[in-house]
């Protein structure tokens, strides 16, 4: 399954990636930069999405 990720090197984000985890590039796996470390994150809202308040007050957002 692909997730969002944020590649971060020196303390600074560099780039932010749909990744689905495969590091074997044998097999059409990719390898983060050396040095570099990877941060999953929760994609964030965007134009089009479905906002809904659950029983708590706070907000789901869902891509269509």
């Amino acid at each position: 399954m692909n997730k969002l990720y944020v590649i971060v090197e020196n303390g600074t984000v560099t780039n932010e990636i749909v990744w689905n985890g495969n590091t074997d590039v044998g097999t059409g796996g990719w390898q983060p930069p050396v040095n570099a470390e990877l941060v999953e994150i929760q994609p964030q809202p965007q134009i089009g999405w479905t906002a809904t308040k659950d029983a708590n007050g706070n907000w789901i957002f869902a891509a269509p």
